[in-house]
């Protein structure tokens, strides 16, 4: 169903509440991760991504631990968005400083004037940390945060 007036348009859209993709993808933006960086630190695929930033479907609940996680945000967040709440942040802390690290590293990967000898090294701690990422999801995961 579309508007009749613009007003009215307007109107209706300034006094909705953000949806729960809207709200996502702000979060994400804000951290400064890549859709793939999220997914990864949320346990879930890219396409899962993807689907939860447009609203495509709803997500599964036993997603929501992984992906407040890689939001940075409290446990019972995406529950209390569902129930036309807001979520609450984390202390950003060291997530901003891996993500920082991460940016950085990945930057030193991908640079074709870097040696192959460095981008090696940085792959290698692009791994590590892949690699604790999902370690932290899965005492997140066992925690029931």
């Amino acid at each position: 169903m579309g508007c009749t007036a613009t007003i009215r348009c307007v109107a209706n859209h300034a006094n909705r509440s953000p949806s729960l993709g809207e709200l996502v993808r702000q979060r994400r933006e804000n951290l400064r991760l890549t859709i793939d960086a999220a997914a990864t630190a949320a346990g879930i695929s890219r396409g899962t991504w993807i689907n939860l930033e447009g609203d495509a479907r709803q997500t599964h609940p036993h997603n929501y631990a992984g992906i407040e996680h890689a939001l940075m945000w409290a446990p019972g967040s995406i529950r209390a968005i569902r129930n036309g709440g807001s979520p609450t942040p984390l202390d950003a802390g060291i997530h901003d400083e891996l993500a920082h690290v991460e940016r950085v590293v990945r930057s030193i990967s991908t640079n074709p004037n870097r040696s192959e000898r460095l981008r090696g090294r940085a792959d290698s701690i692009l791994e590590q940390i892949r690699s604790l990422r999902e370690a932290e999801q899965r005492e997140a995961r066992e925690r029931g945060a």
